[in-house]
């Protein structure tokens, strides 16, 4: 039997809801996560191209330290953003092996991360 869980967090510790709260885009999609050091991870996210936002101000953000667009996506621009985590929420990113498997992209905004998972015995 497969189960379909859907997570909705909502912190302003979680990585990626500064981008929602100080810049125009009132939502954006992470496609991608990458944890590649302790205290840092790399999300691959889009955001709706007539919103304009630039590297710059991505990393005009605090937690982010690098921001490259990587190119076009429909209607969306695609980014590839370094984040330094904090050391509250790092360890979890940091967790061992999952059974979960990621369906649709997260969805952040000022409110909620929210992510779909199936779930296999």
């Amino acid at each position: 039997m497969t189960i379909t869980t859907e997570f909705c967090l909502s912190s302003p510790s979680l990585p990626l809801v500064n981008i929602t709260e100080r810049l125009p885009p009132d939502q954006i999609e992470c496609v991608h996560g990458l944890c590649f050091e302790q205290d840092a991870r790399m999300f691959i996210v889009k955001i709706d191209s007539e919103v304009n936002v630039s590297e710059a101000d991505l990393e005009a953000l605090d937690e982010v330290s690098e921001a490259t667009t990587i190119g076009y996506a429909g209607e969306q621009t695609v980014h590839n953003l370094t984040i330094d985590l904090d050391d509250s929420i790092s360890e979890v990113f940091n967790g061992g092996s999952s059974v979960a498997a990621k369906l649709e992209p997260t969805v952040v905004t000022p409110e909620v991360v929210r992510e779909e998972s199936v779930q296999r015995p």
